[in-house]
């Protein structure tokens, strides 16, 4: 968003994504996506969730995109896949 970079990516899929929920930050990635931008997530991924959850000690009380849908952000489609 800071270089104007609007919707340069066409379809954007996310798989297991080890990141957290930010919206902000969502919001900006979603703007560089003109068509599907889709977070595929698993709630039943623990070795996601160890490893993680091992590494960061913010990430005990954040969301983490890879377990769970991105919410409050227009146009992010969230998939649960397991």
């Amino acid at each position: 968003q800071r270089l104007g970079r609007h919707g340069i990516v066409q379809h954007a899929v996310l798989m297991g994504t080890p990141v957290q929920v930010n919206e902000d930050k969502w919001a900006a990635a979603r703007s560089v996506v003109s068509g599907r931008f889709i977070n595929a997530y698993s709630d039943k991924d623990w070795v996601l969730g160890l490893l993680y959850r091992s590494k960061s000690v913010t990430s005990l009380i954040n969301k983490i995109a890879g377990l769970g849908p991105v919410e409050g952000v227009r146009g992010i489609e969230n998939v649960g896949v397991g």
